[in-house]
């Protein structure tokens, strides 16, 4: 671990922040910037679903509002889960099962971090506890993928991308971040297979 490296590259930002560092943060966010989350722990009969009914995908306040009243039913806030459930939705973000692998990764944690990952205060706030985490490990340069960014306000917005990247450097440039020594830059996500890219 002490041992110098250069560099952490290709690094998925959201699928690379450790399950119990989005729940710190997210229980915070009410406090921090008036946010809450909320996470589908039971999936019931819903007429006309707009998602797919993945347990543990989790959803900011705005998001939630727009559910229909079953499928909000599905859903219970972050901060009142039980113990259990909150076991349950940290697992549900990691690789810890047998038979779990690359298709889990892509495919089935992007869509349980659903709104986590579009919250630019809380992706600020887990960029830097990771270059905290990597720089601790001997990492001195760090190139993150952020796909979009697709970030939104805590009302639904879509947040455009010129103000994503302010709001990202400027979380980039506070002290705490910069006594890391942990550069960071950024790549652009092109999924290649995509009629977009």
């Amino acid at each position: 671990y002490a041992l110098p490296k250069g560099a952490d590259l290709h690094n998925h930002l959201n699928l690379s922040i450790l399950p119990e560092a989005w729940w710190a943060e997210a229980i915070k966010a009410e406090q921090t910037h008036g946010n809450a989350f909320y996470t589908r722990t039971h999936a019931d009969a819903c007429k006309n679903r707009q998602d797919p009914a993945v347990l543990y995908r989790t959803v900011q306040r705005a998001t939630y509002e727009k559910l229909t009243e079953c499928e909000r039913n599905e859903y219970e806030l972050l901060t009142k889960l039980t113990p259990a459930a909150w076991a349950e939705w940290l697992s549900a973000l990691a690789i810890d099962k047998p038979g779990e692998g690359r298709d889990e990764f892509f495919e089935v944690l992007s869509t349980r971090l659903g709104d986590l990952g579009r919250d630019p205060y809380l992706v600020g706030e887990l960029l830097v506890d990771n270059m905290r985490r990597f720089g601790a490990e001997g990492v001195s340069y760090l190139e993150v993928q952020v796909v979009g960014p697709r970030f939104m306000e805590t009302d639904g917005r879509p947040i455009d991308e010129e103000r994503a990247v302010q709001l990202l450097a400027a979380r980039l440039s506070q002290r705490d971040a910069k006594a890391t020594g942990v550069t960071v830059r950024f790549l652009a996500a092109v999924v290649r297979f995509l009629p977009t890219a």
